[in-house]
């Protein structure tokens, strides 16, 4: 009886202190049939109209239309609106992309780890370029529940990678993982060998117990793959003197 209570607590506890990835931050998915606003006066994005001179984008399946005009195609794994921004992710490299406008015009930006930063409050940024030797060490506090997320800063693929254990992602941001433990969790292609594939090994431990030594591991690098997930027709519309 006294093992089921004690079961009953440490369920109840995880429950309390695990929170959903997105519970507290300000991202807002733009899923199908969605429709955005974007301000070129103030340079925001939002999902109702703010200013006079708001440009309206409806989007369907990977197309957004102004004017029930093809204006840009985003073949990217999710999109979002965070922080006044309109931010995409390819999944496959791990890169994060921010659509500014420029011109009369809407184009794709990479976004540094820093830019990456501000669109996740309550989700720590690890640059891919901040591993030492293929190791990231995480220390955190016991009985809590931190959320990072990968950015590649880099030129590495990482089409087809996935964390191991898999419970640690729950979001379609593929490097968003969640360190509820002290364990090693690596991010690595499924079905390869450890000891000839690149693979990332992430360390957590809680912050009384003692770091291991980064150990050299053999290394087969990949060809960086040009993900195109951008594209538009090559008519610039005039979209300031559109009327909306």
């Amino acid at each position: 009886m006294k093992k089921i209570i004690m079961l009953f607590v440490l369920i109840l506890f995880t429950a309390i202190t695990t929170k959903p990835v997105f519970a507290t931050d300000n991202i807002i998915p733009v899923t199908n049939n969605s429709t955005l606003y974007y301000s070129p006066s103030l340079n925001l994005w939002s999902i109702t109209p703010k200013t006079k001179d708001k440009i309206k984008i409806t989007k369907r399946d990977y197309k957004y239309y102004i004017n029930q005009k093809l204006a840009f195609t985003l073949k990217s794994d999710f999109n979002f609106i965070s922080n006044n921004q309109f931010a995409t992710v390819d999944n496959n490299t791990l890169k994060f992309y921010a659509l500014n406008y420029d011109n009369s015009t809407f184009l794709p930006q990479e976004m540094s780890p820093n830019q990456v930063q501000t669109l996740f409050k309550d989700i720590k940024v690890i640059p891919i370029s901040q591993f030492e030797n293929q190791i990231y060490k995480i220390k955190r506090e016991p009985f809590k529940t931190e959320t990072y997320l990968l950015v590649n800063d880099t030129a590495q693929d990482f089409t087809g990678y996935r964390f191991s254990p898999t419970s640690v992602q729950r979001t379609p941001i593929k490097g968003i993982f969640l360190a509820r433990n002290s364990n090693t969790i690596r991010f690595r292609k499924e079905s390869d060998n450890l000891k000839q594939e690149y693979f990332l090994t992430i360390t957590i431990k809680n912050d009384q117990e003692k770091m291991p030594k980064n150990k050299p591991v053999d290394i087969k690098r990949y060809p960086h793959n040009q993900y195109p997930i951008f594209s538009q027709p090559e008519l610039n519309y005039k979209l300031l003197n559109a009327n909306y």
